[in-house]
């Protein structure tokens, strides 16, 4: 047995600041694992004057925080948003068909300023209807230079079992880290705590353990069985990264994959 790695997707954040000081400025990627819905993977704010500029997911609207509806763009039908500002980090957010409100947000970037909360609600005729969250990471969030992070391309020659063609990781929070496949991801704090991951059946969730700052050690769990241990160490020079996996098949055996990277971008 082996886990199937997916290949290849890949995505670099970039944070943009077009008027410093305000929280919700920047580049924001959604984070499966802690959101119900997985519309608009990446979200894009500018400030512009005293005009909220948004861009998610082919969605797009320019509008002032005034309360008064301002056209949306992306959608099939006429659609219209209007903002309201509540304080520095929280903004109500009301979307509108035909002048009627369909759905409601709440935006809530949080203290440190490296996660964006939207909670969303399609709305009733009575203005009520079941919420949904969506929990986006900053550019900024997990900052410091992590020997992990960055794009990963699969060398065929000193591989050793099925593997993606590439990966991707991202730092996530304090020493966590997010890995992006075709098939799969995950975002996990290394904790050593079980979180959700996505696009796999061979495993529903994984913990993270640091052995030190270039090794890492992921454990793939089906339910509370462990799928496979996957023990990841980046190179001297950052530029190797070599992950061992090993578990026993549904037929009992023992089995050791050994993959290689080779690093594309930091």
């Amino acid at each position: 047995m082996s886990l199937t790695w997916g290949g290849g997707a890949a995505f670099i954040v970039l944070c943009h600041l077009a008027a410093a000081g305000d929280p919700f400025l920047g580049n924001w990627t959604l984070d499966p694992a802690r959101s119900d819905i997985r519309a608009g993977l990446r979200v894009t704010i500018e400030i512009r004057g005293k005009a909220f500029d948004y861009s998610s997911g082919g969605i797009q609207y320019t509008a002032l925080m005034d309360g008064e509806p301002y056209p949306l763009k992306g959608l099939s039908t006429p659609a219209s948003v209007s903002l309201k500002r509540i304080d520095e980090r929280t903004i109500e957010r009301t979307y509108y068909r035909d002048g009627a409100p369909v759905s409601g947000a709440t935006l809530t970037v949080t203290p440190n300023g490296r996660f964006l909360t939207v909670k969303s609600r399609r709305l009733d005729p009575e203005g009520k209807g079941r919420e949904l969250i969506s929990i986006y990471q900053g550019a900024a969030a997990g900052a410091a230079k992590d020997p992990f992070s960055g794009t990963w391309d699969r060398n065929p020659v000193r591989t050793i079992g099925n593997s993606p063609e590439g990966i991707v990781f991202e730092a996530f929070g304090d020493k966590g880290l997010r890995l992006i496949g075709g098939t799969h991801e995950y975002s996990a704090a290394a904790d050593g705590k079980d979180y959700r991951t996505l696009g796999t059946i061979a495993a529903n969730s994984v913990s993270l353990e640091r052995i030190d700052a270039h090794t890492l050690k992921e454990v793939w769990k089906d339910g509370a069985k462990t799928a496979a241990t996957v023990k990841r160490v980046i190179s001297a020079d950052g530029l190797e990264m070599t992950a061992t996996v090993t578990g026993i098949t549904p037929q009992g055996d023992h089995f050791e994959n050994i993959f290689v990277y080779r690093r594309v971008t930091h």
